[in-house]
């Protein structure tokens, strides 16, 4: 009985592979038509300006996206990483504010560290269209303190004065009627590998 049905469902995942790689042939990512460049703040802007004004800085951002998307965070012209990291790991270990901050993964820090660019991917994530402004706002330390996210406000320290940069990218794919795979997720665990984000979770099991 177990030996037919690891056959049964062996086959059902090589045919939703090969109708993945199908799709795949014909998708492409794309930053948005309603966010063409990518969203700046510097960090002394962010840590300063009036909470009101940046709720309404990030609704006039992401308010208007019409699908789902990929979303990744970085800090830019960073002076010293180690700050950066030591700054998040102190506000997540003593809960900093009551907040519910991101998981750290310890295991990308040296390959952060070994980046010349002075740029440090901090976050990749997905979200459905309707709720980017709230992911965002989450993220910059704007939403309610127990959704797990960066909350930035919270611990970026002031002295770096680096910049901050939201980058979005939909998925222009055909439609199949057939095909159950989260295309989105599977192109967001494979950038989470690539970029090694100093925070959250990597999604799915791929």
């Amino acid at each position: 009985m177990s030996a037919s049905l690891y056959t049964e469902l062996k086959n059902n995942i090589l045919e939703e592979f090969k109708q993945v790689t199908a799709v795949l042939e014909h998708c492409a990512l794309k930053s948005p038509k309603a966010f063409l460049k990518p969203f700046t703040i510097d960090s002394v802007r962010l840590l300063n300006t009036k909470e009101e004004d940046l709720q309404f800085l990030l609704k006039e951002q992401f308010s208007k996206l019409p699908k789902d998307v990929i979303y990744k965070l970085e800090a830019i012209n960073v002076n010293d990483t180690n700050e950066i990291i030591s700054s998040f790991k102190k506000a997540k270990e003593t809960k900093h504010q009551g907040r519910a901050y991101s998981k750290f993964n310890e295991e990308n820090v040296d390959s952060i560290k070994e980046n010349k660019s002075q740029n440090i991917t901090l976050y990749i994530g997905s979200s459905k269209a309707e709720g980017v402004l709230n992911r965002m706002r989450c993220h910059l330390g704007l939403g309610a303190k127990g959704t797990y996210s960066m909350h930035l406000k919270s611990w970026l320290p002031a002295s770096e004065n680096c910049m901050v940069r939201i980058t979005l990218l939909e998925l222009s794919c055909p439609i199949n009627g057939n095909q159950t795979t989260n295309i989105l997720e599977l192109l967001e665990q494979v950038l989470w590998s690539k970029e090694k984000p100093l925070l959250g979770k990597r999604s799915g099991l791929l």
